[in-house]
């Protein structure tokens, strides 16, 4: 029988086929779908949550562990531990908070991981981005998707249509961060972290978010920052270096909290605090102080240059760090007889700071 819309089988259009075990049928050939299910059967798809800036999923229960989701409700969603920010909430040991963004604008249906540790594979082969076709095997974490749906090689329109979808959804965020209501700005920050991949001005946004009146905000816009790693550090470097207290503290306190190594950027900021600016070098000094432990290696080198205003700043900055600044006792201590009494002052304070009372 010949059909307007065609008969599928494992997404290839037939007139005429054998069916074996396990073949999956699509009458119509409009059937786009991904199935989840644990690769440990301890674990499992928690719940799927909404917010206001994200249409809902909703699973249709397969079998024990396994779910389905119709992937024609909408054009993206994210896949992740955090319930706040994703649409599919997925809790495991090696899976993100933001851990990877499903695009569908037209075909084909692409999956983009976000930076992550672990990594998300197609066919066991890790991944930054890739289009997918029928059958294909995802995996996050400690999860297995696999895709069902029709495919294509990807085109420049399709590229084109993808990316005015993202820009139309960014411009819609960066006028709801406006929004009288905290709980409205908590949630667009949340959800601004994962378009850095593809969005170059997400990552100014989020710097600007570090000066809301509201903590929690802040908060959520620093974790956003950390977790960007190095495509975030030059911008958050001009934050530590420059006016604006609150900016600077939320800059600092990213590289603070972030997993990623932060060598090169502490390199760029000694470079700052050691040269002749002296308004960034008072700027960089607090910045370090935020930073903390992870900073006291290069405060420790600053504590050695010729400058004297360098060498109180930088006891200064290791005081305010306190018991953390450990390892930087005995160089302190010989600062107690520096030709300078600014840097000798600092010197002491920074020592009862971190728990050390040397006699003068």
């Amino acid at each position: 029988m010949v059909t307007a819309n065609g008969t599928y089988v494992n997404g290839k259009q037939i007139s005429t086929c054998q069916i074996k075990h396990q073949d999956q049928i699509c009458l119509g050939g409009d059937d786009w779908f991904l199935f989840v299910s644990a690769i440990n059967d301890a674990q499992r798809v928690k719940r799927l949550t909404a917010n206001t800036l994200i249409p809902e999923l909703k699973p249709d229960k397969i079998r024990m562990g396994t779910y389905r989701f119709d992937l024609r409700r909408k054009d993206w969603f994210l896949v992740g531990d955090d319930g706040s920010t994703c649409d599919l909430v997925i809790h495991g040991p090696s899976v993100a908070p933001v851990h990877a963004l499903f695009e569908f604008f037209g075909v084909p249906f692409w999956v983009r991981d976000l930076g992550t540790k672990s990594g998300t594979y197609v066919n066991d082969e890790p991944v930054k981005r890739c289009a997918l076709k029928y059958g294909d095997r995802i995996r996050i974490g400690e999860y297995r998707f696999i895709f069902h749906g029709k495919s294509r090689p990807p085109t420049g329109d399709d590229a084109k249509a993808l990316m005015d979808k993202i820009a139309k959804a960014f411009s819609g965020l960066c006028e709801t961060m406006k929004d009288d209501s905290p709980a409205v700005r908590k949630k667009v920050v949340k959800a601004m972290g994962p378009l850095s991949a593809v969005v170059p001005g997400v990552i100014p946004r989020l710097i600007e978010s570090l000066k809301d009146t509201e903590h929690p905000i802040v908060i959520d816009a620093v974790n956003s920052l950390a977790a960007l790693g190095e495509k975030a550090f030059p911008y958050l470097i001009d934050g530590c270096k420059g006016d604006d207290p609150a900016i600077r503290q939320g800059c600092a306190l990213a590289f603070c909290s972030t997993h990623h190594d932060i060598g090169s950027a502490l390199k760029e900021l000694f470079r700052i605090f050691t040269g002749s600016d002296m308004r960034q070098r008072a700027a960089v000094a607090d910045a370090l102080s935020t930073v903390g432990p992870r900073a006291v290696d290069t405060l420790m080198t600053a504590l050695k240059q010729h400058d004297p205003d360098v060498r109180w700043r930088a006891a200064w900055a290791l005081g305010q760090i306190g018991q953390g600044a450990a390892k930087a006792v005995e160089v302190l201590k010989e600062l107690t007889h520096d030709s300078d009494e600014n840097v000798e002052i600092h010197a002491f304070w920074a020592l009862e700071r971190i728990g050390q009372k040397p006699a003068k």
